[in-house]
């Protein structure tokens, strides 16, 4: 089980607020689950299309990021929680 980081919830749920803020504040936009998913990953993946939108407008689609990983079919959840 992963532990769940506020910027990781602030995308997962949309509130782009919120995001924006954990960021200017010192929020790692490099942070990785334990599963090693991304923020980018994670934020398309999950994210309201605000958080996206924001995303790639501030820190562009990361080169190390592969199209693969983000096709990927599993659902299995990396913010810790149990429930489906």
């Amino acid at each position: 089980t992963a532990e769940a980081r506020p910027i990781m919830l602030a995308a997962q749920y949309g509130y782009i607020d919120l995001f924006k803020w954990l960021l200017k504040h010192g929020a790692d936009p490099a942070v990785r689950t334990s599963s090693n998913h991304s923020l980018y990953h994670l934020t398309f993946r999950h994210a309201a299309q605000s958080v996206q939108a924001f995303y790639v407008h501030e820190f562009g689609v990361p080169p190390e990021e592969d199209d693969q990983e983000l096709s990927d079919s599993s659902d299995s959840d990396d913010y810790g929680s149990d429930e489906e």
